[in-house]
């Protein structure tokens, strides 16, 4: 490699997390989360709507100790309570109701699927490879909706029915299905 080049070549990393590791880092994501609702102009957060807000990055990164820096995932938390807001800040019924909505609108695909698995509606081919060959991921595809199991954890048990076979679905705790054919 070129010396004048390497000279000027830069290495960086960005996490998208942060390690929650004592009560002033804590402090700090609050600040940065508040300071981008300013730049968003949109209210900030009362003080009784933080620890759902830090439920919630819990939730996204997957560990109780590390909460989000993704700009687009405080804005998207932060303009959907804000559609609840009456005040200068977003409390924590504001919070809560925007929480409960957005669940309702995500579930409804695993209710609506997890219905038709019981109305046996969907019909699986039980010659087919169940596995997803770039993720090796169980998944089920019909009316163009591709729906992996590991996300649907209503999902956790069910039995489908397909032609004279029966199949049964289980999902293990490391989010991985397996297909059991009996007869």
């Amino acid at each position: 490699m070129e010396p004048e080049l390497s000279a000027q070549a830069i290495y960086s990393e960005y996490e998208d997390n942060l390690q929650i590791a004592d009560a002033d880092t804590l402090k700090q994501w609050c600040q940065w989360v508040w300071q981008n609702a300013q730049l968003l102009e949109l209210p900030g957060l009362s003080a009784n709507a933080w620890p759902l807000l830090i439920q919630e990055g819990a939730r996204y990164t997957g560990d109780q100790e590390t909460l989000p820096l993704c700009v687009l995932w405080i804005a998207r938390q932060l303009r959907e309570a804000a559609a609840f807001c009456e005040g200068e800040e977003i409390s924590a019924e504001e919070m809560q109701t925007m929480l409960e909505r957005r669940l309702w609108r995500e579930g409804y695909l695993a209710e609506r699927i997890q219905d038709e698995i019981l109305q046996e509606q969907i019909l699986i081919e039980t010659k087919a490879n169940a596995s997803d060959k770039s993720t090796h991921s169980p998944s089920l595809s019909f009316r163009a909706i591709r729906v992996r199991l590991a996300s649907l954890h209503v999902l956790a048990a069910s039995y489908i029915s397909a032609t004279a076979n029966l199949l049964t679905l289980s999902v293990r705790p490391s989010s991985v299905a397996t297909f059991m054919q009996k007869a």
